[in-house]
């Protein structure tokens, strides 16, 4: 499965805000963009997306800045994909339609497999990674 840029960039972007928030801070658009290397056009782009999900909250002002509005557990990296990149549909067949295609029906298979492992994964799964990840690596 291949997922744009803009999709993987508002994972990470949730990633940092989740970060941020779990330490009871806001963190600023512009440090975000910074940390990620994007610039603030294409990060604001990724931000109104995410602020329509509901998932993000932004507050104004001097100490402004991003927040998550839910809980990490509550936000599923499907529903994220999909945010960006619509429905994933690998095989769209139906039952018993006749389409051409012999493989189709393991595309579907295939397509099923995927959501339903995505569906499971949340951000708090991948924020759970990432600090494994990071300790893992203390000698």
């Amino acid at each position: 499965m291949r997922v744009n840029k803009k999709t993987k960039y508002g994972v990470e972007v949730l990633v940092h805000i989740a970060n941020a928030t779990k330490e009871k801070k806001m963190i600023q658009g512009r440090t975000v963009a910074e940390l990620l290397g994007i610039n603030e056009p294409y990060f604001d782009q990724i931000m109104m997306t995410l602020r329509r999900s509901g998932w993000v909250r932004s507050v104004r002002g001097r100490k402004g800045g991003y927040i998550l509005a839910c809980t990490p557990g509550e936000i599923n990296i499907l529903d994220v994909i999909e945010l960006f990149e619509g429905p994933t549909v690998l095989g769209n067949a139906k039952a018993g339609e006749n389409t051409g295609y012999a493989a189709l029906g393991i595309w579907n298979d295939v397509a099923a497999y995927i959501k339903e492992t995505l569906d499971g994964f949340t951000l708090q799964k991948v924020l759970d990674h990432e600090q494994s990840a990071s300790m893992d690596y203390v000698i």
